[in-house]
C-alpha cells in the first residue's frame, strides 16, 4: 500500500513538472578527477617550499629578538651609555 502510494506521488511530481513547461533534470553527479601523482608531488613540493620560508623567517626573528634583548639589557655598567642614561630604578654605580 505505501509502495503504490509513494509511485503515485512520484508520478505526480512528474505530471506537475511537466505540465509547467519542466522536464524532469537527473541528477548532477560531481566528477572525480583522475589520481595523477604528478600534481600531487607539484603540490608538496609547493608546501615544503613554503614551509621552507617560514623556517627562514622565524630564525631571522629569534635573531632580531636576541639582538634587541641585548640592547635592552645595556647600562652604563656594559656599554659605552652614560649613567644618566641609566634608568631610576637601577642602583647607583660605586665609586
Amino acid at each position: 500500500m505505501i509502495a503504490a502510494v509513494e509511485q503515485e506521488e512520484k508520478g505526480l511530481n512528474v505530471r506537475i513538472r511537466t505540465i509547467r513547461g519542466c522536464k524532469p533534470k537527473a541528477p548532477k553527479i560531481p566528477r572525480v578527477p583522475a589520481y595523477n601523482p604528478k600534481l600531487q608531488i607539484a603540490g608538496f613540493e609547493k608546501e615544503f617550499a613554503e614551509l621552507r620560508q617560514r623556517v627562514i623567517q622565524v630564525e631571522d626573528l629569534k635573531a632580531e629578538i636576541s639582538e634587541l634583548r641585548e640592547r635592552l639589557g645595556q647600562n652604563s655598567r656594559n656599554s659605552s651609555k652614560p649613567p644618566s642614561s641609566d634608568p631610576p630604578s637601577q642602583a647607583k654605580q660605586p665609586r
